[in-house]
């Protein structure tokens, strides 16, 4: 029986929101802005490639989890583009940047082949799982303070990451298998996503630059305690290896609680509260 569940949570996006829903770090704000940017085009990508990918995959349980995936992810971009389109009406010109990084990933499926899209998938989604753990772990770290609706979206979000960190790679196990392949793509991989952090990073500069919107400060790990930071860069580098499970992860027992919370039919578009 899979592990991954599809839900139909309902997150609203009021305009009373910040567009840096976390007044006590521009370094959070400006990390979540940039995901919910980024994330109506790339998650369409995974989509794509996995729906072309289906009729390769001979695994029943394998195919059912893929189309859960997809459903989790059609989940995550409606959600992203609603909460984009709030950051939009407060500063229209960034649309071109929204644009700008649709257009970067139609290219990009159009120009290379199914196993690189795959390969892209995997290494993205195989990072999402160590980073989950690490947000949801240190999540009044990070986010105690700020709007705890858009907290909540974005622990859900990780949540259900977390909860199907496994699919991506076996999907590229079961339609391409080659571990040299997926490393020989990781560089461009990772220089295509510093591409599209650069056009949020520089379009939330000129922001900042004009007084609009409080001037990045700092990262978004500084809150978090060293050796939490060393543990979640060990993490990231053993999801380039070839031995590499993410389910041996350690599931947070917070997320435990908001499954079960979830299973018990409690509402979680408020699951996190900031602690007073």
């Amino acid at each position: 029986m899979s592990t991954i569940k599809y839900r139909k949570l309902d997150f609203r996006f009021d305009d009373d929101i910040a567009f840096q829903f976390h007044p006590g770090s521009s370094a959070v704000s400006d990390f979540v802005n940039a995901l919910t940017f980024t994330a109506p085009a790339f998650e369409p990508y995974f989509i794509r490639a996995f729906n072309d990918a289906l009729p390769l995959i001979n695994d029943e349980r394998l195919r059912a989890d893929t189309r859960l995936f997809m459903k989790q992810e059609s989940q995550h971009t409606r959600h992203h583009v609603a909460h984009l389109a709030m950051l939009l009406r407060k500063f229209p010109e960034l649309e071109e940047v929204r644009d700008a990084i649709n257009h970067a990933y139609r290219t990009l499926y159009e120009t290379r082949p199914l196993r690189f899209h795959l390969a892209y998938t995997a290494t993205v989604e195989l990072a999402f799982g160590p980073i989950a753990r690490f947000i949801i772990a240190n999540r009044d770290a990070l986010l105690a303070g700020g709007d705890d609706r858009i907290s909540s979206f974005v622990l859900w979000h990780f949540v259900e990451e977390f909860e199907h960190r496994n699919c991506a790679i076996d999907v590229f196990r079961s339609v391409v298998g080659s571990h040299a392949y997926r490393l020989s793509t990781v560089r461009e991989t990772l220089r295509h996503l510093k591409q599209m952090n650069n056009l949020t990073t520089y379009a939330f500069a000129r922001l900042a630059a004009e007084g609009r919107i409080a001037p990045l400060r700092g990262t978004v790990l500084d809150p978090v305690p060293r050796a939490k930071r060393w543990r979640l860069g060990r993490e990231l580098f053993g999801t380039l290896l070839p031995w590499h499970r993410p389910d041996h992860l350690d599931q947070p027992s917070w997320l435990t609680g908001w499954l079960d919370d979830e299973a018990a039919g409690k509402s979680m578009l408020l699951a996190y509260q900031s602690p007073p």
